[in-house]
């Protein structure tokens, strides 16, 4: 079982009082039960915000990193089965690139080279297929290498739409509530 990181407890902890405080605001339907929610809401936003300029920034960053060309070292199909016999089950291919920077050897594994992708497919030929894309050159021939550190390397230079998305979202979680507040607009049940 994985280890949830501290800031992400905090922050599904916040997002769970979120909602209790939606719930209470929703029955006591009062000013003060409505702008508390909101600023729950807010804080919500803000925490996604600052966590998506981030990971944006990261991206963009990027763009001044060394290219190199790398191939794919190993790979393998991983099996996740859902909760329930089967039927959630989907398979996730794993692949490791290897790359040269000033005449040392890195590697890096598909979950940390900026593709902010759910590489989850179906069937296995459809993972393996894909595994085999990748070598035959899907993301192109070059990653691009970190000076500063060349043990980080991203096949993908730019922002993503998955980054995009969180951002927009972030956005509207801060809007909406401010605009409540300011009785801009009105919820009604």
């Amino acid at each position: 079982m994985e280890r949830i990181e501290p800031h992400l407890k905090r922050f599904l902890g916040l997002i769970g009082l979120t909602a209790l405080v939606g719930v209470y605001a929703y029955i006591d339907r009062g000013a003060l039960s409505v702008n508390l929610f909101c600023a729950h809401v807010m804080a919500v936003g803000v925490w996604g915000l600052v966590y998506a300029l981030r990971s944006v920034r990261r991206s963009l960053v990027c763009y001044r990193w060394e290219p190199r060309k790398y191939r794919v070292a190993a790979s393998r199909v991983m099996l996740e089965e859902g909760p329930s016999d089967g039927i959630n089950r989907m398979y996730r291919p794993e692949y490791r690139l290897e790359y040269e920077f000033g005449g040392k050897a890195y590697s890096r594994t598909n979950d940390d080279i900026n593709l902010h992708l759910g590489e989850l497919f179906a069937t296995f030929g459809a993972a393996s297929a894909h595994i085999e894309r990748v070598r035959a050159g899907l993301y192109g021939d070059y990653l691009y290498v970190n000076p500063a550190n060349p043990a980080e390397a991203f096949v993908r230079r730019g922002v993503t739409r998955d980054q995009l998305g969180a951002l927009v979202l972030c956005l509207i979680l801060v809007v909406l509530p401010l605009l409540t507040v300011a009785d801009l607009i009105e919820w009604r049940p």
